[in-house]
Order: C-alpha cells, then sequence, then structure tokens
C-alpha cells in the first residue's frame, strides 16, 4: 500500500509540475477511496482532500461486523427483505450442514447444486461451496434495487424464498442455479485445492490471486460467520478455513497475518489520525460501514446514504450524494 500511495503521490506532483496551482482533491471507492485518503494524509502539500466511499479503515484479521449487517439487510422490508426471508435462507443453509452428515445426503446436494459427484467429500470444499454467500450466485453487498434479473438483489431473492411450498434448500438451489447456471451436461469442479493452486502459482497473473494476497498479507478482515448473526452459518469455521488457505496459498501463518495487519493499521492511524479535509461517505445497508469511519471530528466529515450498499452511488447517480460532495469540496477549494 506504501508503494501505491507513493505512485499517487507521484502523479500528483508531475501534475502540479505541468499546471501550476492546480488543485488536487482525490475520489475513491472501497480500497481506491483508502488509497485517496491515505494520499491525502501522508502527502498534504499535494492533495487539497479526498472523497473516499464505503472505505474501510478499522483492520483487524476476522471481520465480525459484515454479516450481522447483511443479516439486516435481509430482513429490512425497504429494501425487499423480511425476517421469514432471513429465517428461510438460515434454514437452507443449515440443511446444507444436515446433509453433510451421510453420503446419501451429500449426493443429494451435489444433484441439487449441480456439482460433480463426489466434491463434496472434502470438508474444505464444503465450507468453500457455502463460504460468504456463494450460494446466493450473487454478491448482496452490492444489492441493487434496479437490476433486472431475475434473483439479482435482495427483493427478488426474498420473493422467491419467501414464496412456494418447496424446501428451502431447494428455493435457494434454484436461486443458484438461475444466477450461475452450468452448461449442459457439465457440473461444477469449484474446490479449494483449486483456489490454493491458484494462490501458490507465481506465475499466474490474476485478479483474484492479487485480491487474496492483499487481504492475507495487509488487510485481513477475513470473513467471520458465526450462528445466529449470519445466515450462511453451517457448522463449520470460516476464519480457520481462510487461514488455511493463505497459509497454504501464500506461506503466511496466522502469527505473520496478525504482525502485518498490526503493522498496516499503524500505518493507516486510528482514524486517519489528524488528517484534514477528508469526507467518508457510507451507505446505511453496506456490510462494510462499521469497518468504515462513521464518525466525524475536525478536518473529517462523514455522509451516509440511506438504503445504499456498497459504493452504489458510485455506479449509479445521487443527486442528493453529489450536492453534499460538491458542498463539500468547494469548502477545500474556497
Amino acid at each position: 500500500m506504501e508503494q501505491i500511495v507513493a505512485d499517487v503521490a507521484a502523479f500528483g506532483k508531475d501534475l502540479q509540475a505541468k499546471v501550476p496551482g492546480v488543485k488536487i482533491v482525490l475520489f475513491g471507492c472501497s480500497t481506491a477511496g483508502l488509497i485517496a485518503a491515505l494520499a491525502r494524509q501522508k502527502h498534504r502539500d499535494i492533495f487539497i482532500g479526498a472523497v473516499t466511499s464505503s472505505t474501510a479503515f478499522k483492520f483487524k484479521l476476522a471481520n465480525d461486523v459484515y454479516y450481522p449487517v447483511l443479516s439486516q439487510d435481509l430482513s429490512n422490508p425497504s429494501l425487499g427483505g423480511s425476517p421469514q426471508c432471513l429465517a428461510t435462507l438460515t434454514n437452507a443453509h443449515m440443511d446444507f450442514a444436515n446433509s453433510m452428515g451421510t453420503a446419501g445426503g451429500r449426493r443429494e446436494v451435489e444433484k441439487k447444486l449441480k456439482i460433480c459427484d463426489g466434491l463434496l467429500e472434502d470438508v474444505n470444499d464444503q465450507i468453500y461451496t457455502t463460504t460468504e454467500g456463494n450460494l446466493l450466485g450473487t454478491n448482496l453487498q452490492y444489492n441493487d434495487p434496479t437490476c433486472i434479473k431475475d434473483y439479482c438483489n435482495i427483493r427478488k431473492i426474498c420473493d422467491r424464498l419467501t414464496k412456494g411450498s418447496d424446501a428451502a434448500l431447494d428455493k435457494l438451489a434454484d436461486i443458484y442455479n438461475t444466477n450461475q447456471p452450468t452448461e449442459p451436461g457439465s457440473c461444477r469442479k469449484r474446490t479449494a485445492r483449486g483456489l490454493i493452486d491458484l494462490l501458490k502459482n507465481r506465475m499466474v497473473e490474476s485478479p483474484r490471486r492479487l485480491s487474496a494476497f492483499y487481504i492475507c498479507n495487509t488487510r485481513g478482515l477475513l470473513a467471520e460467520c458465526s450462528r445466529g448473526s449470519c445466515p450462511f452459518y453451517t457448522n463449520k469455521s470460516w476464519i480457520d478455513f481462510w487461514l488455511m488457505v493463505c497459509e497454504e496459498g501464500f506461506g503466511l501463518s496466522r502469527d505473520e497475518m496478525l504482525k502485518n495487519i498490526g503493522g498496516f493499521q499503524q500505518y493507516v492511524e486510528e482514524s486517519l489520525n489528524k488528517a484534514t479535509n477528508i469526507l467518508s461517505i457510507n451507505g446505511d445497508a453496506d456490510p462494510w460501514y462499521p469497518s468504515s469511519i462513521t464518525k466525524a471530528r475536525a478536518g473529517l466529515e462523514v455522509m451516509w446514504v440511506k438504503g445504499a450498499s456498497h459504493c452504489y452511488w458510485c455506479a449509479h447517480s445521487d443527486k442528493d450524494v453529489v450536492a453534499g460532495i460538491l458542498e463539500v469540496v468547494n469548502k477545500w477549494l474556497a
């Protein structure tokens, strides 16, 4: 991250040399927002401010605050959710877990989800199949109320989960197979070993590998799913699974990860320490907001977007957000 911030600073300094008197405000969403904020914090002589959206600033090994927010979203009527929807999704994952207890149950689930025969014999593949809400076939942190495809947002998923007399796991399988269809005659071969082999291969130029290395080596915030606060709970530890992936994939032990994450948090500093001219924007339906900066202080302003998911306003026009940003940035420019 230090190198990335230094590169941004070098670009800004070059721009200053070419355009004397230029005032540079940085914008970024998610990790790009972190880069923008750090560039402002570390190089106040180059950048006059930074607008960050849906950006995590609080780093630790396990992210235990993400799925409680997503659970609230799934039960929120204003987003199309309901308590019944949350309960059905939770029950579907427990049905999955219970089916893993027998060979017959595993074969039945493989058939429902179009997974290749025998793949679920490996406990790690059972976890990898269900971790982080994989069986929804879509990432609900980006919930888009305007999407048009089947089962593409909370409202459409919950409509399927709360209607009909079929079993909870059958409803979930329908959602998964619709969102992630397979070719005729084929089956799903996604395995934990395949992921680890990808991460171990230094010759692979893969965004997935780069993202995983950043998480394992620097950011942390490994997904944690606990009974009662996470609808994807299946009696297995996600943290242990991801620690295994980080160690086998990159050779990083738990202690090394803790040390690196701690060092990164020191670099970021608590709430960016005394950095000024920072605007932190978050949606109250974004599972990442608890890891962001949500309390204003001198030099740091916050903005909330009601009902918004992760970076939603970055991809969709929102006149209120634009007006709020302009008001703050104009103060910096004055």
